[in-house]
């Protein structure tokens, strides 16, 4: 590349300046600096001879006199401003009182021909002969001694008050040599001005020393390129150079990312020019690659130090600056390595040293092992300094132990070292960070009476603690107190507060400390406005948040890339993907690079709003314009396409990762299983667990809680307590969320005592339950009706200290309530506000909803009242389930009116609400006003959504009103709705409810033919309604056709067949049936069972019947009462009483109740056969295992008696039993009667009528009958 100076074309190397000096005063050109006049500039000016081409330095006469050196070198200087912008003090103005004089005209000029003399790079005899020189020089210079910095400060404002005065070069190298190591970069404008005056006005030649110290004045300037400039002077007045020149040079290119140019001049430049590199140098260039991360370079270097020997020889510094970088990237065996070696290679730590490893050791949490080291540094007699023991105090703190921590503390003072303010600090902020804020307040006390001042930083940690534990008020006061005291906060400490604050939501009071601490003089900065912008963001103030941004850069304030990543994020968040892109585009306009950061919140967003071909697009653009994604891009990505079930893309975007040379990480595996086994994909899960292990890429625990959970979702318990024995002997330790899942999974099977022994094992090995495995147990117990046990773990958990919270009360409260005990909900709701836990929307929605179920309207109106003036603010969740409730009684106007109290309220209905109102509607006849209701709700925004559609059309297909039906299915279709599976099921059942047969075909192959993939119950509705019009045929193909097409039938539809082959009398193709459901895999259920076993019964098959019932018992499949009830009808109608009266026993005995459906079947067995006297038996023991009789039962009795003619025992059991059968029909009386009558009894008959009429009277029933 060129660059213009002034006409004349320079080239440029890639090493930047280095080539530009080398050109510029090597061969061509020659320049000076001097100081701007306008102070307001601020600035220094290059003055450039370009027009003139100028004899070298060497060539003037060292023993000229003064005035004609000022003559020479004056006349030679035609001059052309280049400015070079440098900041310098305000508070010590430029002091040249003088001009430098205009050049003269009468000068004579050297020939063009002498140019070529000049030698690009001096010969061997010429650098040693100007060696021996310089090193008797540098003797002198030795000899001169030093100044102090202030001392050089007064000369250097006389000098500039009297140039003149100056002397000698020799003075003016002890003045910049004293100012280079004070570094005093106020002063170095000045400098530069005193030089020009020195070498232009008073014709003084800089030496070795002057470009030396002129060099090293540059790059703590950070003006590189003025450095080279001096560099190139050196070279070419042949002064002999050295690593020492180099080292600012060097210093300063580590420092400005400039790392690579610094490796080059080391490595190549300098040996070129003939300058051996020394141990100080490498040991900058060691530093600077550390500092970027390029710790494998840095490691080659230090071993070619190793390697070259001599003055390259790493010392101490070398040593230390190694071992610290690698503690810095945790690799601690290597880091113990290189100390080992420095014993070896006689190189003795020191304190620094030790402090390096000590830290390392910390970080890596090997406390026990720093400790150590601490002993060994006593006992080599290394002298601990106050930097050991905050390091190890700091490393205590950081790992809880805060007990040990104030122990080193009062060990350190009593051995005499004094703790300063930031060994303080350290304590101070390790308690914090463990929540322990109130002993950090006394530790600041303490810090204070001992004579030890706090600082900003103390107070700060301080406030961080406070507002990170919710104490916002505690910290403002803090803040007060602190300025009170004389303690000035600083942008820090206001920007932690501002923090505290938008973090509790309180917005406004964040945006008055910013506006009080600009009044108060506290300039904010870019961070300080990015929390805020954050913080308006995370409440959704996007507008405010945008506005805050344009008022920040007008004040000056310019964003950078971590606020528009915040605003870009909030943006996303809203779901305003558009101005998120117009954001990105718009901070590029301006000169702001996005970083990966900017584009994986972008993609994140993207994804999250199901456009992951953009998300995709915008991958390969940022790749483009050459940023390159990281793995959380990918992670994102590919958790994107897994939650959007493109598990297959998601599994090729990691290959392709690989081979882009990007490295995925434990997270990138554990989404990707994750994603499987929301799929349902366990089997490839479980492979690429074994692959990620094959790989070299550990799991941890994440991973396996994963696959874990996964496994417990499927019902594969064994396999997952084999997973975790698995992870165990494999060295991964499980946490409590692995136990927790495991528990879940567990409690979810109904193995509750199983889940029990996993607790007191995960206790056993150390893991302490938390209030997360409590609730899994108490809801599992309360799912399974076991609300005692339930009742006791909470007390129990509150005895072990583990204290339950809002979650806890209202899972009890739930399985209270739908265990029908209402009352002991309410008291624990009571119970649990009294103990301090506030309940919250969902505790009282249970409540509700439990009141609302039990038929309690009323209470739970009142409860809906209570929540509200108690400060709970009900959602569309509780006035949903009021709604419904309301609704479900009939009550549609109450209804109606709730729901115009919660909009007037400001809570919004959504299509839940509506829908509830809509199927109520619709169950209760009312098809009209549930159109009405959707007209309503699509006026006022609300959009229903296919449940909505699907409510209406089953509405109208019940009511028969299909054609009506088949209009919202086009009217759904037409406004964008698309219908799922489910609405067509709805329709094919409607169609088939009213023997549309054919049509209900034909609505199957349309559903198909439009995309719509039918699933079982279609199937099975179908099939159904084929069989009940008796096309037995057309039912077993239309079964064949859909497993054919890939649906698998269930256990209804082989019943559903099943039962028709039974009705149609074929038993033995209905036992096939059975046997070929079982041979695929279907497991029958024990409705299949009862129903075969029922035509078994009817068609006298009752051996075949017990046979089956013995089978389904061997085969796991437990019969119930129906099943028991069924054969026991078979064996009595047979007349085989006696063996119906085992089978009862053995029902019994096997945990069975009989119900009364089964002992009404004994009874009327037992009567038919005329043992009127066992049946009578049968009844007392039928009531005394509290089994009420029904109207059924008094009918079979009457029955039974009266046709054995027993009037009296018949009167007697009207008499006994009509006051508990309020139940009892006309059936009954007209049956008791109608005996009577037919056996001749027709007084009695009236006398039991009279007696009928008057108890029913007594009793408030009705006479209609």
């Amino acid at each position: 590349m060129t660059r213009p100076m002034s006409g004349l074309q320079i080239p440029l190397s890639e090493t930047g300046e280095w080539r530009h000096a080398y050109l510029i005063f090597g061969r061509k050109i020659d320049g000076q600096i001097v100081a701007s006049t306008d102070e307001s500039e601020n600035h220094i000016c290059l003055r450039w001879s370009i027009h003139r081409l100028l004899p070298p330095f060497s060539s003037l006469s060292p023993t000229a006199s003064q005035s004609q050196s000022q003559t020479s070198l004056a006349s030679r200087h035609s001059l052309c401003l280049v400015c070079y912008s440098i900041p310098q003090s305000k508070s010590q103005p430029h002091r040249i009182t003088k001009k430098p004089k205009p050049p003269s005209t009468t000068t004579n000029y050297p020939s063009k021909s002498n140019l070529g003399e000049i030698p690009m790079k001096p010969s061997q005899d010429h650098c040693k002969q100007k060696g021996k020189l310089e090193q008797e020089e540098g003797k002198q210079h030795r000899k001169a001694g030093s100044i102090s910095t202030q001392e050089a400060i007064n000369r250097l404002h006389f000098y500039l008050d009297f140039p003149d005065t100056l002397a000698s070069i020799r003075e003016f190298n002890q003045l910049l040599s004293a100012m280079v190591h004070a570094k005093t970069s106020g002063h170095y404008p000045s400098i530069f001005s005193l030089y020009n005056h020195l070498t232009q006005t008073l014709g003084i030649s800089p030496d070795k020393y002057t470009y030396g110290n002129m060099i090293n004045i540059c790059a703590q300037m950070n003006r590189l390129n003025l450095a080279f400039m001096f560099l190139g002077r050196l070279l070419k007045e042949g002064h002999r150079l050295d690593a020492i020149t180099f080292t600012p040079l060097l210093k300063c290119l580590c420092s400005g990312d400039r790392i690579w140019e610094a490796a080059v001049m080391l490595l190549h430049k300098m040996p070129k020019l003939g300058v051996v590199p020394n141990k100080h140098s490498y040991n900058i260039l060691i530093k600077g690659l550390l500092s970027y991360g390029k710790t494998e370079l840095a490691l080659q270097l230090f071993f070619k130090m190793v390697k070259t020997g001599g003055e390259c020889q790493p010392n101490v510094v070398s040593y230390t600056t190694i071992i610290d970088g690698l503690c810095k990237e945790s690799d601690l065996t290597k880091a113990f390595g290189l100390y080992k070696q420095m014993y070896s290679m006689g190189v003795i730590p020191n304190i620094v040293t030790y402090n390096s490893l000590i830290d390392g050791l910390c970080k890596d949490g090997a406390i026990d092992r720093a400790e150590k080291l601490l002993l060994t540094m006593v006992n080599e007699g290394v002298d601990l300094d106050v930097v050991t023991y905050s390091i190890l105090i700091d490393g205590l703190c950081k790992h809880g132990e805060f007990e040990r921590a104030m122990k080193l503390l009062h060990s350190m003072k009593s051995e005499g070292h004094k703790p300063n303010v930031v060994t303080y600090s350290i304590l101070i902020d390790g308690l914090c960070k463990h929540g322990e804020i109130e002993r950090a307040m006394e530790l600041l006390h303490r810090m204070k009476s001992e004579g030890h001042e706090p600082n900003v930083v103390t107070y700060s940690i301080l406030i961080d603690g406070l507002c990170k534990h919710g104490e916002i008020e505690r910290a403002m006061e803090l803040l007060h107190s602190m300025k009170s005291e004389g303690y000035e906060p600083d942008v820090v400490t206001y920007s932690i507060l501002i923090d505290g604050l938008c973090k509790h939501g309180e917005i406004e009071r964040a945006m008055e400390l910013l506006h009080r601490m600009k009044s108060e003089g506290h300039k904010p900065n870019v961070v300080t406005y990015s929390i805020l912008i954050d913080g308006l963001c995370k409440h959704g103030e996007i507008e405010r948040a945008m506005e805050l941004l344009h008022s920040m850069k007008s004040e000056g304030y310019e964003p950078d890339v971590v606020t528009y990543s915040i605003l870009i994020d909030g943006l996303c968040k809203h779901g305003e993907i558009e101005r998120a892109m117009e954001l990105l585009h718009r901070m590029k306009s301006e000169g702001h690079e996005p970083n990966v950061v900017t584009y994986s919140i972008l993609i994140d967003g993207l994804c999250k709003h199901g456009e992951i071909e953009r998300a995709m697009e915008l991958l390969h653009s940022i790749k483009s314009e050459g940023h390159e994604p990281d793995v959380v891009t990918y992670n994102i990505l590919i958790d994107g396409l897994c939650k959007h079930c493109e598990i297959e893309r998601a599994m090729e975007l990691l290959h392709r990762m690989k081979s882009e040379g990007h490295k995925p990480n434990v997270v990138t595996y554990n989404i990707l299983i994750d994603g499987l086994c929301k799929h349902g994909e366990i089997e490839r899960a479980m492979e690429l667990l074994h692959s990620i292990k094959s790989e070299g890429h550990e799991p941890d625990v994440v991973t396996y809680s994963i696959v874990i959970d996964c496994l417990c979702k499927h019902g594969e318990i064994e396999s997952a307590m084999e997973l975790l024995h698995s992870m165990k002997s494999e060295g991964h330790e499980p946490n409590v969320v692995t136990y927790n899942i495991l528990i879940d999974g567990v409690c979810k099977h109904g193995v509750i005592e199983r889940a029990m022994e996993l607790l007191h094992r995960m206790k056993s090995e150390g893991h302490e339950p938390n209030v997360v495995t409590y609730n899994i147990f108490i809801d599992g117990l309360c799912k399974h009706g076991e609300i005692e046990r339930a009742m006791e773990l909470l007390h129990s958990m509150k005895s072990e200290g583990h204290e339950p919270n809002v979650v806890t009360y209202s899972i009890l409260i739930d399985g209270l309530c739908k265990h029908g005990e209402i009352e002991r909900a309410i008291e624990l709701l009571h119970s649990m506000k009294s103990e301090g836990h506030e309940p919250d929307v969902v505790t009282y929605s249970i409540l509700i909803d439990g009141l609302c179920k039990h038929g309690e309207i009323e209470r739970a109106m009142e409860l809906l009242h209570s929540m509200k003036s108690e400060g709970h603010e009900p959602n569309v969740v509780t006035y949903s389930i009021v709604i419904d409730v309301l609704c479900k009684h009939g009550e549609i106007e109450r209804a109606k009116e709730l729901l115009h109290s919660m909009k007037t309220e400001g809570h919004e209905p959504n299509v839940v609400t509506y829908s509830i109102l809509i199927d109520v509607l619709c169950k209760h006849g009312e098809i009209e006003r549930a159109m009405d209701v959707l007209h309503h709700m699509k006026s006022e925004g609300h959009e229903p959504n296919v449940v909505t559609y699907s409510i209406l059309i089953d509405g109208l297909c019940k009511h028969g009103e299909i054609e009506r039906a088949m209009e919202l299915l086009h009217s759904m279709k037409s406004e964008g709705h698309e219908p799922d599976v489910v609405t067509y099921s709805i329709l094919i059942d409607g169609l088939c409810k009213l023997g549309e047969i054919e049509r209900a075909m034909e609505l199957l192959h349309s559903l198909k033919s439009e995309g719509h993939e039918p699933n079982v119950v279609t199937y099975s509705i179908v099939i159904d309604v084929l069989c009940k019009h008796g096309e037995i045929e057309r039912a077993k193909e239309l079964l064949h056709s859909m497993k054919s097409e890939g649906h698998e039938p269930d256990v209804v539809t082989y019943s559903i067949v099943i039962d028709c082959l039974c009705k149609h009398g074929e038993i033995e193709r209905a036992m096939e049936l059975l046997h070929s459901m079982k041979s695929e895999g279907h497991e029958p259920n024990v409705v299949t069972y009862s129903i075969l076993i029922d035509v078994l019964c009817k068609h006298g098959e009752i051996d075949r019947a017990m046979e089956l019932l013995h089978s389904m018992k061997s085969e796991g499949h437990e019969p119930d009462a129906v099943t028991y009830s069924i054969i026991i009808d078979g064996l009595c109608k047979h007349g085989e009483i006696d063996r119906a009266m085992n089978l009862l026993h053995c029902m019994k005995s096997e945990g069975h109740e009989p119900n009364v459906v089964t002992y009404n079947i004994f009874i009327d067995g037992l009567c038919k056969h005329g043992e009127i006297e066992r049946a009578m038996e049968l009844l007392h023991s039928m009531k005394s295992e509290g089994h009420k009789p029904d109207v059924v039962t008094c009918n079979i009795l009457i029955d039974g008696l009266c046709k054995n003619v027993e009037f009296e025992k018949v009167k007697e059991l009207v008499h006994s039993m009509i006051p508990q059968w309020y139940e009892s029909n006309a059936v009954t009386y007209s049956n008791l009667i109608f005996n009577l009558c037919k056996n001749g009894e027709t007084a009695k008959a009236k006398e039991l009528l009279y007696s009928i009429i008057s108890s029913m009277i007594f009793e408030g029933q009705s006479l209609m009958s």
